[in-house]
C-alpha cells in the first residue's frame, strides 16, 4: 500500500538534481522581500501529533488532519484561534491526508488506511463522526484529495494500484467511478477543482514517463481530455474571478519538464509558464485574485500582488523550511502547514485582501459606509447631490447576489439588515445613475 512517505520519498529522488539546475534561474525572477511588518504568526499547535492538512469553516474553526511515522493520526480542531486544541478523532496509526469542509459546514476527511474509518464525516462540527462506505474495490486505497461540493456531492480521489475518482451525489450512499483503472502505480490525482461552468479538472502526480498532468471533462466527467503537462507533477489547482485556472508543479520526470506556476487563460487552450523553478504543493488566490503559493524550494511563501508578472518572497514570521497545505477563511486570512508531516502552523497577521471603506473622487469624500466589519446593520450614506443611487446590490466574493435593493432616490442614507449572511466577505455594488461602484465589507 503506497502512503504519503512513500511519495514524498519518489518525489525527492526525482528532483534532487533538476533543482540544483534550476537555482540560478529562478532567482533572477524573484524579489526577496526585507520589510519590518512581520506577515506570518506562528500558532501554537501539539508538538506530539504532525499535521498533513488543514482546513478552516465559516465561524473560524480550524480543522487539523495528523498522521505520520510512530505517531497517532486523526483530527484536531480549535475554536479559539489555536489557543487550545482538542483530539476529536483518533485514528490510531493511520493519518488523515485530506479535509474538506462543504458550503453547509458538514466536514470530511480520509485517512491513508482503508480498514477503518476510511471516509469519516461530522455535520456537528467535530462532535461526532460516522464513517461513509467507499465500494469494495476501495478498501485498500488512500485517500488524497477530498472535495465537498455540499453534503451530498462530494468527489473523492484515491491511490493504490492506480489513480481513482469516486463521486457520491447522495452523501456517500452510493458511488460511481470517474477515473481509474489506466494509471500507473505511482500515479494519483493530487488535486480536484470544478469551475464556474461546471468544468472538472484534475491534477495528476506522476512518477514515471507519460504520466502526470492536467485533464479535464466538461460533460460532467463522462469523458475526459487531456489538457498538458505529460511528465509533470502537478499538485495543485486555483482558479481566480476572471476563469484563470492555475495549474502548480513540484517538478518533472526528466530534466526536460520544470517545476513551477502555470495558468491557463479563461478561453485558451495553451498553458503559459507564469515562473519556473519554485517546487509547488499548494496554491491560494484571495478575492483580489492575489496569488499565494506554498514552496518546498525555495523554503516559504511565494506571492504575487499583479497576477503573476512579479513574485515575492514572504517568510517573515516563520521559519526557513518547506511549506505544505495552505487554506484561506472568510476573512481572507491564510493558513499555513509545513511540508511534510511536521507539527508547525501559521496564520497571517492581517486579512490578505483590501478592505475598502471609502471611495473619494477628486478628493471629496461621496460615499461612505460603515461599520466595517459589520455584525447587524450596513449603513450606505451619499455626499454628493449628483450621485443618486438606484439600486444596491451585495455579492459573495464569487459575484453570487445575496440581497437585492432598489432604492428611493431621494433618500442619502441606506440602512441594510445584513444579519442573516454568514460570516465572510462581501462586496456591496452601489448603483448611481453614472456607473457601478464596489465596496468590500466583512460581515462578522
Amino acid at each position: 500500500m503506497l502512503n504519503k512517505s512513500y511519495i514524498s520519498l519518489i518525489i525527492s529522488l526525482w528532483l534532487i538534481m533538476p533543482a540544483i539546475g534550476i537555482a540560478q534561474d529562478f532567482k533572477s525572477d524573484l524579489e526577496i522581500t526585507d520589510t519590518s511588518d512581520i506577515f506570518w504568526e506562528q500558532l501554537y499547535f501539539p508538538d506530539t501529533a504532525k499535521i498533513y492538512c488543514i482546513d478552516v469553516n465559516e465561524n473560524g474553526d480550524i480543522f487539523v488532519g495528523t498522521g505520520g511515522v510512530n505517531v497517532t493520526g486523526g483530527v484536531y480542531r480549535s475554536t479559539d484561534n489555536a489557543q487550545t486544541w482538542d483530539f476529536v478523532h483518533n485514528l490510531g496509526s493511520a493519518g488523515i491526508l485530506s479535509i474538506d469542509i462543504s458550503p453547509q459546514g458538514d466536514i470530511f476527511a480520509g485517512s491513508n488506511n482503508g480498514w477503518e474509518d476510511h471516509l469519516i464525516k461530522s455535520s456537528d462540527n467535530g462532535n461526532t463522526w460516522q464513517e461513509l462506505l467507499l465500494p469494495e474495490y476501495t478498501v485498500n486505497e488512500n485517500i488524497i484529495k477530498i472535495l465537498a461540493v455540499s453534503t451530498d456531492t462530494i468527489y473523492v480521489s484515491t491511490i493504490n494500484n492506480n489513480a481513482m475518482l469516486l463521486r457520491t451525489y447522495d452523501g456517500g450512499v452510493t458511488w460511481d467511478s470517474l477515473v481509474g483503472g489506466n494509471s500507473h502505480i505511482s500515479e494519483y490525482i493530487s488535486d480536484i477543482l470544478i469551475n464556474d461552468e461546471g468544468t472538472i479538472y484534475l491534477a495528476y502526480s506522476g512518477f514515471v514517463q507519460d504520466f502526470g498532468g492536467v485533464y479535464f471533462s466538461d460533460d460532467n466527467g463522462s469523458t475526459w481530455q487531456f489538457s498538458g503537462f505529460y511528465n509533470y507533477m502537478i499538485t495543485s489547482l486555483a482558479e481566480n474571478s476572471n476563469g484563470d485556472i492555475f495549474a502548480g508543479c513540484w517538478g518533472g520526470v526528466t530534466w526536460d519538464e520544470w517545476p513551477g506556476l502555470y495558468v491557463l487563460r479563461d478561453g485558451e487552450t495553451i498553458w503559459d509558464t507564469l515562473i519556473a523553478g519554485p517546487q509547488i504543493d499548494d496554491i491560494i488566490i484571495n478575492g483580489d485574485n492575489h496569488i499565494y503559493f506554498s514552496s518546498s524550494w525555495p523554503d516559504g511563501i511565494v506571492r504575487s500582488l499583479d497576477d503573476g508578472n512579479t513574485f515575492e518572497l514572504i517568510n517573515d514570521g516563520i521559519p526557513n523550511s518547506p511549506m505544505g497545505d495552505m487554506t484561506i477563511d472568510t476573512e481572507g486570512f491564510i493558513y499555513l502547514t509545513a511540508y511534510y508531516s511536521a507539527p508547525f502552523l501559521a496564520k497571517s497577521v492581517s486579512t490578505t485582501v483590501d478592505i475598502e471603506e471609502i471611495y473619494t473622487n477628486n478628493d471629496l469624500t461621496l460615499i461612505n459606509y460603515y461599520p466595517n466589519p459589520v455584525s447587524n446593520t450596513l449603513t450606505i450614506q451619499v455626499f454628493s447631490n449628483d450621485i443618486i443611487l438606484t439600486k444596491i446590490r451585495l455579492l459573495t466574493l464569487n459575484g453570487i447576489e445575496v440581497l437585492s435593493i432598489n432604492t428611493d432616490e431621494s433618500n442619502n442614507v441606506f440602512q441594510i439588515d445584513v444579519s442573516h449572511l454568514k460570516p465572510g466577505i462581501y462586496l456591496a455594488e452601489i448603483n448611481n445613475n453614472k456607473i457601478a461602484q464596489y465596496y468590500k465589507f466583512i460581515k462578522h
